[in-house]
């Protein structure tokens, strides 16, 4: 049995107080008007700009499937919060089509349970199966480079690396994974490997790549990503993650993707706007593709092509996201790891090409640790 209508002000103020942080809030309302629980999340402590607020907190935690406050999303499409919104706030609600309404914290008299207040917590990045377990003392000594001015010959090795992790979970798991088909890696300014993440919307739909790549590091590191970093992505990110790539830094992060996706949640994303976000093999970014072996043993292609014909010609039914789960594309992304062994060879014994092998070598130990690439990478 519910309250009737409650005064959300007096709840906001009162959950605000006791937590001694701004909150967010939303209550279960099986009946119009009248809820017969609130359940809130808690902004947590840390260095600004983070990855999460209590209003991605509260989100994320309603889209956990297996949760019993899962359901909520079906009735109660309002969250009611203390806090002034960013990019990353605003545009995971509009992802999730829910509202935001801002609540005064007032000091009113109570007029619900507190034993009917229910605080959720996010959920813990190492608890979203399938992120590929990896520690970043096992990397080789730093790339040492200057990530800007070496762009041209070093994105597709980072890109390769990116879709070496698609490609181990469908290898790997030997299961039909229908969201672990896209991957990212965090690079800093030195070419150095930060993070590196999967797709798992299986289990929570906020959880997209680069969701997962963002908060793996700040709950690895607690601190903002480091100025000048690049997030190498194999999808174009959507609205979603472009507004957390946003807010993750003070200063621009460069985002280079494997594939585009001209749908409307990825169109005129805040990555687009601030003009830091190009397609690896697009003509007008000057950076050498990934160049895979032809379908008909002719030339090679530019593999973002390869991929968009691919996605064109797919007929399965749902959107990108399925259509990247096909056997054609896997291959295609098998083909990504040939093309990287080529890359590793030719550095061998070239000279000029020692920026590119110093990247190689500090990939390695991470490339290896991807099941996937053992039979395709020798060595």
């Amino acid at each position: 049995m519910g309250w009737g209508k409650p005064d959300y002000e007096n709840v906001a103020g009162f959950l605000a107080r006791q937590a001694e942080a701004e909150i967010a809030f939303v209550p279960d309302l099986p009946q119009p008007e009248d809820p017969t629980e609130i359940f809130f999340t808690v902004e947590v402590e840390g260095p600004e700009p983070r990855p999460r607020s209590a209003i991605t907190d509260l989100i994320q935690a309603l889209n956990e499937r297996d949760s019993p406050q899962y359901r909520m999303l079906e009735v109660s499409r309002t969250i009611y919060h203390t806090s002034r919104p960013n990019t990353m706030d605003l545009e995971m609600a509009a992802m999730n089509r829910l509202t935001l309404k801002k609540a005064a914290k007032k000091r009113g008299k109570l007029r619900i349970d507190e034993s009917d207040l229910t605080r959720l917590e996010c959920p813990r990045w190492q608890e979203r199966g399938g992120l590929p377990r990896f520690e970043l003392d096992q990397l080789e000594p730093s790339a040492g480079i200057d990530l800007a001015s070496t762009r041209r010959s070093v994105d597709r090795i980072y890109m390769a690396a990116a879709f070496s992790l698609v490609v181990s979970r469908f290898v790997v798991d030997e299961l039909e994974q229908r969201y672990g088909n896209i991957g990212a890696l965090l690079v800093d300014e030195s070419g150095n490997l930060l993070a590196w993440a999967l797709n798992t919307k299986d289990q929570n739909s906020t959880c997209h790549a680069e969701v997962n790549l963002l908060q793996s590091f700040f709950y690895r590191h607690r601190q903002p990503v480091p100025p000048k970093c690049t997030v190498y992505t194999t999808l174009k990110p959507c609205r979603m993650c472009a507004g957390m790539i946003s807010h993750a830094t003070d200063q621009r992060v460069a985002v280079v993707y494997g594939q585009d996706d001209r749908g409307p949640d990825a169109t005129g994303t805040s990555v687009d706007k601030a003009g830091v976000a190009n397609l690896l093999g697009d003509p007008d970014y000057d950076s050498e593709p990934i160049m895979i072996e032809s379908d008909f043993g002719g030339r090679a292609a530019v593999m973002a092509y390869r991929l968009d014909r691919q996605r064109r010609q797919y007929r399965g039914g749902g959107g990108i996201v399925d259509a990247l789960a096909s056997e054609q594309v896997t291959l295609t992304m098998v083909d990504a790891l040939g093309a990287l062994e080529r890359i590793r060879l030719a550095t061998e014994d070239d000279f000029d090409r020692a920026v590119e092998r110093r990247v190689v070598e500090h990939l390695w130990p991470f490339l290896r640790s991807n099941r996937a690439t053992l039979d395709t990478i020798p060595g």
